[in-house]
């Protein structure tokens, strides 16, 4: 077993599981996120912007027929986060259990624009 591992990862732009959701890596993930935890004792991932799609999606454009005040739109991305929670919890197991492991760590860095 290796000691260490870097992974970086983005542009995954996973949505609301409409139609204009584009995400179809699910078991190339899994496949991934299960090979560096049997090889590596210490892993480090990184999800560097563009991981969550939250402009294009269902619930965006119904709302383009209403004002969007800065408060409509955090509103709006909340509600998309909480459908991609929903609709792809299998890309969030893996990493739950990654993640438990001692050694493994998860970071998140998100581009503005990804700020609600």
């Amino acid at each position: 077993m290796e000691a260490s591992h870097e992974g970086i990862l983005s542009d995954l732009h996973l949505s609301d599981g409409k139609e204009r959701d584009d995400f179809q890596y699910q078991s190339e993930f899994d496949e991934l996120v299960r090979k560096l935890s049997e090889e590596f004792r210490h892993i480090e991932m990184v999800f560097l912007g563009d991981i969550f799609d939250l402009i294009r999606t269902q619930k965006y454009y119904e709302s383009e027929r209403q004002a969007l005040t800065e408060e409509n739109l955090k509103e709006i991305k909340r509600k998309v986060m909480a459908e991609i929670l929903v609709k792809h919890a299998a890309f969030f197991e893996p990493l739950e259990t990654s993640s438990e492991k001692p050694g493994h760590t998860l970071r998140l860095i998100r581009k503005e624009k990804e700020v609600g």
